[in-house]
């Protein structure tokens, strides 16, 4: 209370809209249901979207058809990132101090999203958060050329960089603690993409369906590929995040960072 009384107008503003806005962010995830099980059912996921749900689709329609269910990630992700850029936008004017924010932002995460991953989740957007104005006023310094713009998306780029880090890492824990969990959901939803292109192939209707998922479900347990990568579930998930979390910051997230910088330092002039 007493470091809230300290604050001027202007970083009271940017404590309750980057607050507001995070809080946003993280309620949108929370409605879209993504998960940890998300990601590693994710494969099979896009197996029976470009395979059997979007049979007699064209392809903007497939595509549009695969790509709905993460739109509210995007979006929250987008959010987030305007939430920092708020912050590195004040931070590149003036020393400011994230640590409110960071904490706020944490727990609420830390409610919301109660388990290992959602626990690095917290730690990730706290660091990124608390680091974000220090780092901006840094680049503020040293770039001189497009700065308003690159600030953004040199802070934004480095601070999604280690917070993505920490995400990971929280995938692969979060997974390794309950491998067995992840394994049998994995099979299962392989097992029920299996069976249903099984069913498409013409003639495979006359079989008895308890043969036929006797059949895929022994296909299954014998394969060397399926017991390696059951064994490797837990890296693979996290390296696959790893991969489109970092595809996500260097195409897109880090630019939009620099953009929403740019306007806030603009409208601040």
């Amino acid at each position: 209370m007493i470091y809230m009384e300290k604050l001027n107008m202007k970083e009271m503003t940017v404590t309750i809209s980057s607050l507001a806005v995070f809080i946003t962010s993280f309620l949108i995830l929370k409605i879209s249901e993504f998960s940890v099980l998300s990601l590693v059912n994710l494969q099979n996921y896009f197996i029976q979207s470009m395979i059997i749900n979007t049979a007699g689709m064209g392809t903007l329609e497939a595509l549009r058809f695969t790509i709905q269910p993460f739109l509210l990630v995007l979006l929250s992700m987008i959010l987030f990132v305007a939430g920092l850029s708020i912050i590195a936008a004040h931070g590149f004017r003036k020393d400011f101090s994230g640590w409110i924010i960071g904490l706020v932002s944490a727990i609420i995460v830390i409610v919301l999203f109660q388990s290992i991953a959602g626990g690095f989740f917290a730690l990730a957007v706290f660091l990124a958060i608390v680091m974000t104005p220090k780092i901006s006023a840094v680049y503020g310094k040293e770039l001189k050329r497009w700065v308003f713009l690159r600030v953004g998306t040199t802070t934004i780029g480095r601070i999604l960089k280690i917070a993505n880090i920490v995400i990971a890492v929280g995938i692969l824990l979060s997974v390794l603690s309950a491998q067995a969990f992840y394994e049998n959901s994995f099979r299962t939803e392989l097992t029920d993409s299996m069976k249903t292109i099984a069913l498409s192939i013409p003639g495979a209707e006359l079989l008895p369906e308890d043969l036929l998922m006797e059949q895929i479900e022994s296909v299954v347990d014998d394969s060397p590929l399926f017991s390696a990568y059951s064994r490797w579930l837990p890296v693979s998930t996290a390296a696959g995040a790893w991969i489109i979390l970092e595809f996500l910051r260097s195409l897109l997230l880090a630019n939009i960072g620099g953009l929403f910088t740019y306007v806030f330092l603009k409208a601040r002039d």
